[in-house]
This record gives C-alpha cells, sequence and structure tokens, in this order.
C-alpha cells in the first residue's frame, strides 16, 4: 500500500473525565452496587485530514447535511461501571464466551467484595447496552462515508488504525493504576463487525482476537455507522474499586484515528 493512498480520519477525541468510587465497594462491577464512577464530557471528536472521507453524529440519513471535517459527541454526565464485552451468554450456566470481533456482541457484568481485587465473587449476568452506553460505557454512534464528488468510488480495509492518550503526561502515578483496564470498542453497525483497543505498557493495540477491518470494502453509496464505546474492562486486574478511586479522579482523553487503504 502507498503512502499516498492511505486516508485517515484523525483526532477523535474522547475527552474523558472519569471520578473515582467512594466508600467501600467491591472491585470489577465487578464493583459492587454501592459504588460506581462517573463519566462525563465524552467530547469525541472526527478530524478528516483529507478530501476522500467525511463524518457525521448518528445514524446516516438520505441526506448530504451534517457531513463535516469535524463532529463533536453529545454525551453528558453520567456514571458507569465496568463491563466486558461477549460474543454470547449462556443464562444456564452463567457463562460466557469472549467476543471475537464478529456479529454477536453483548455484555456481561460480575460482581467482588475485595475492592483491591478484581476476581469476581458469585455469577456473571447479562446486561443491555443502549446506544448511548447506559451504565456501563460512553458512547456515541458516527457515520463515515467517503466523500461526494471524489476520484475514489471504493474503499478498502476500513479500520480503526491507532488509539492514544491525548495527553500521556496524565496517565502517571494514580492515574495509571486504572488505566490498563481501559478499553475502545468500534463496532460497525452496518456489516456487524467489532474492532477493541486496550492499554499495556505505555501503548494502546489492538485485541488480536478482535476484527483487523471493520470492513474490508465499501462504495461511495454505503456510508458506514460506527459505534464507539469507551469502557472499563472489569476482566483486567487492573480494575479494582481502589484503583478507580484514586486513579481515575482527573480524567482521561483519547485521540482515535480510522483509516482507509484506497
Amino acid at each position: 500500500m502507498k503512502t499516498s493512498k492511505k486516508i485517515t480520519v484523525a483526532a477523535l477525541s474522547a475527552a474523558t473525565a472519569l471520578v473515582g468510587a467512594t466508600g467501600a465497594v467491591s472491585s470489577f462491577a465487578w464493583f459492587a452496587t454501592n459504588g460506581s464512577v462517573s463519566a462525563t464530557g465524552m467530547a469525541i471528536k472526527s478530524k478528516v485530514t483529507n478530501n476522500y472521507l467525511e463524518i457525521k453524529n448518528g445514524v446516516a440519513e438520505d441526506s448530504n447535511e451534517n457531513w463535516l471535517t469535524t463532529v463533536a459527541a453529545k454525551s453528558t454526565l453520567k456514571e458507569v461501571a465496568p463491563v466486558h464485552p461477549a460474543k454470547s451468554f449462556a443464562e444456564e450456566t452463567k457463562t460466557y464466551v469472549e467476543y471475537d470481533g464478529g456479529e454477536n456482541l453483548s455484555w456481561v457484568v460480575a460482581n467482588s467484595k475485595d475492592a483491591d481485587k478484581y476476581e469476581k465473587d458469585g455469577d456473571y449476568s447479562s446486561v443491555t447496552m443502549p446506544a448511548e452506553g447506559g451504565d456501563y460505557a460512553l458512547a456515541e454512534t458516527f457515520n463515515i462515508r467517503i466523500r461526494p464528488g471524489t476520484e475514489t468510488l471504493t474503499a478498502t480495509n476500513l479500520a480503526l488504525s491507532s488509539v492514544a492518550w491525548s495527553d500521556s503526561n496524565k496517565i502517571t502515578g494514580d492515574a495509571a493504576k486504572i488505566a490498563p483496564a481501559m478499553r475502545v470498542l468500534a463496532y460497525n453497525a452496518t456489516v456487524k463487525r467489532g474492532t477493541i483497543f486496550s492499554y499495556s505498557n505505555g501503548t494502546w493495540a489492538r485485541v488480536e482476537t478482535s476484527a483487523e477491518y471493520l470492513n474490508d470494502s465499501f462504495t461511495s453509496e454505503q456510508p458506514q455507522t460506527i459505534n464507539v464505546y469507551v469502557y472499563i474492562d472489569g476482566e483486567d486486574k487492573a480494575c479494582t474499586s481502589n484503583n478507580a478511586r484514586v486513579g481515575l479522579a482527573d480524567g482521561y482523553s483519547v485521540d482515535l484515528t480510522f483509516s482507509i487503504a484506497k
């Protein structure tokens, strides 16, 4: 792939201010019912850095209005608790299958009695994730399309190609304790495919079991509906109530880059 053919939608900024849970709470909500974390100002923005792609808030309509080079999310202050994505959940056995980046996406939660441990006590349960993220995520829907009038009629390998902290200097001290449990999941509702990014050892990287591409190929007549979730993964060892309490007070911001190969 030639560099000149790489099309990038850059700087999708999720300004995620997360305030730690208070009281003697559990881990991995994996946080108990008497504790939560708050999320505010998910000022998701996306800037198109070239003339090929456009983005807009919400589900695409048959209109050329509101397709811009930069859009901002409409999320407001809310409380969120840790959650974990799954491919499926068996109610009879209270077990789940790991999400693999495909069509089936569900979510599970659990509880723990120890505020210093992430391991659950009791059973998993399935929860519904509303479009707005409900109690479990900061969520926003965007649409990406090929800009009308360009010479490019087909795009290939649409991907969430990178995630980065907007200000990595903030990920130190107490703030670094819960950071490894932060996740970004981009789900292409158009073709039912999802990519997850996790943070470890100073680097954001795609979870290998999730999809590499959000779509292999789409045309100028096929806007792509992308649901973005920023959440705390309850299965991560860093996800304890005490880590959240001391580590989420100042908030985080991440930049997401979407790209196509052609």
